[in-house]
């Protein structure tokens, strides 16, 4: 399934790499929305998968970064 591969591809980048990519999949929506006003756009599904993209992309982000502070907090736990 098309999707579960995606999923991996985005679990196994960094929080660096996922933060550019949100950022390169929103400059896209935003150029889609404007194909899309201006008539240029002929396929508007790519509005709905970008949209689902950016999606997954920001759960996976806050899932690491939830895990990062997680991690952090139990290290200042086991120091004290």
């Amino acid at each position: 399934m098309k999707t579960s591969e995606e999923m991996k591809k985005i679990k196994a980048q960094s929080v660096s790499e996922l933060a550019s990519e949100l950022a390169k999949s929103k400059a896209k929506l935003t150029d889609l929305k404007k194909d899309l006003a201006v008539g240029k756009l002929k396929k508007t599904s790519d509005i709905k998968k970008t949209k689902k993209n950016i999606a997954r992309i920001q759960t996976i982000l806050r899932e690491k970064l939830e895990a990062e502070l997680e991690k952090g907090e139990a290290k200042e736990k086991n120091a004290k």
